[in-house]
């Protein structure tokens, strides 16, 4: 998709039609590079590779046709143009062997159709021209900080993430580490707080902003900072970051399809959120089944990792063939619309024959198709019921 857009910007962008011839036709690298030596030869212009006479691509030559439209697009309907004309959904599907894997790839173009939307919005705020050049620049220094991350994995592959950002999706195996987190009360940031009951009416009534400062960093808490902590602001505050941080492990603890595995060290305090909702003991004293409230059994076992077990390196990977997608033969389907009048006769037979009566003869020109259409929605009209006809007809 991408290189559909930097062929469309740039006719001479020839890494750009290498992808796309070498992409979409599964043409291995030896054969397309032949004939890009053969066109240099040639002494004919960089821009004009494919793009004519008898070895041109359908989709090079498509897309050198559009790129006039380009100066009256934004560089997210110009990624758009590309992405309709690439048949990246096509590809998408050809090159997965799994559903799962469609789809991931599917979600990544969206992403990337998302980046460009994000492109024009950081352009907008900023008061700079918003360019195709100017969005593939940006693409790659995106790729450069790291920050085009994909929409989804791929299926077998490992997904870290935080707590809070694991919400709402699912793995067959997860691993749960930082057990020995505790919560950790917001005293001392800055946030709102609202002076005595909330009034739907007023949302603002009683509402401020409040800070209690800390200059001492990392010190040694003095006696102030303890007295604020035991006072009653400080004790509801506490309670409302315990009340967080288990929701916080109910989220992370049900995110497992199969397997729940916890990463914990022997030291001591390393299960303070287990512990914060009284589950240590449950978890990690000893194996055996957990039996449920509804009958049904959850097996729980345990191992430690020596420090040889952790420096032992894993077997060595045997590296994949590389080989171009292969193209899969398109299907052969019935159309979505089917007009009857413009269907070719197919084998039939005559049943019977039904005689309605003799030609009106027409004196004048008429055209036939407005005739027809007419007697059509008389007929039409007629067969109705009388409650629905319209009173003029």
């Amino acid at each position: 998709m991408v290189a559909c857009l930097r062929r469309m910007h740039d006719s001479a962008d020839t890494v750009a039609t290498a992808l796309i011839v070498s992409l979409t036709d599964s043409v291995p690298p030896e054969d397309w590079l032949d004939d890009r030596l053969e066109h240099v030869h040639s002494g004919a212009a960089l821009g004009t590779w494919r793009t004519e006479g008898a070895r041109a691509h359908p989709l090079v030559e498509r897309l050198e046709a559009l790129r006039g439209r380009l100066a009256a697009l934004t560089p997210f309907e110009a990624l758009c143009l590309a992405k309709s004309e690439s048949g990246v959904w096509r590809a998408a599907a050809q090159w997965s062997p799994t559903p799962k894997e469609a789809a991931a790839r599917t979600a990544n173009v969206e992403a990337l159709s998302r980046m460009a939307a994000a492109y024009e919005d950081e352009c907008r705020s900023s008061k700079r021209p918003a360019t195709v050049a100017g969005l593939l620049q940006w693409f790659v220094d995106q790729a450069k900080a790291e920050l085009d991350a994909r929409a989804s994995a791929t299926s077998g592959a490992v997904e870290v993430l935080t707590h809070h950002s694991a919400k709402g999706l699912e793995w067959p195996v997860v691993v749960l580490t930082g057990m020995d987190s505790e919560a950790r009360s917001g005293l001392w940031d800055v946030r709102t707080r609202t002076n005595g009951a909330f009034n739907a009416q007023e949302p603002l009534r009683g509402r401020f902003v409040h800070y209690w400062p800390r200059p001492y960093g990392t010190r040694r808490m003095p006696d102030i900072l303890k007295r604020a902590q035991q006072s009653p602001l400080g004790v509801e505050m506490q309670e409302q970051a315990v009340d967080e941080h288990s929701r916080l492990l109910y989220v992370s603890c049900t995110r497992a399809r199969d397997v729940m595995v916890f990463a914990v060290h022997r030291r001591k305090a390393s299960t303070a959120w287990t512990d914060g909702i009284k589950a240590s003991r449950l978890l990690f004293d000893g194996e055996g089944s957990i039996k449920l409230p509804d009958g049904s059994e959850v097996r729980r076992q345990q191992r430690v990792f020596s420090l040889q077990d952790i420096l032992t390196a894993p077997p060595e990977r045997v590296p994949l063939e590389r080989r171009w997608p292969a193209a899969k033969a398109p299907q052969s389907l019935a159309p979505l619309w089917v007009r009857p009048s413009a269907t070719a006769a197919g084998a039939h037979s005559i049943k019977a024959v039904e005689a309605v009566g003799s030609r009106i003869p027409l004196k004048a020109k008429v055209d036939m198709t407005a005739l027809g259409s007419a007697i059509h929605n008389a007929i039409a009209l007629y067969c109705l019921p009388t409650q629905r006809r319209p009173r003029r007809w």
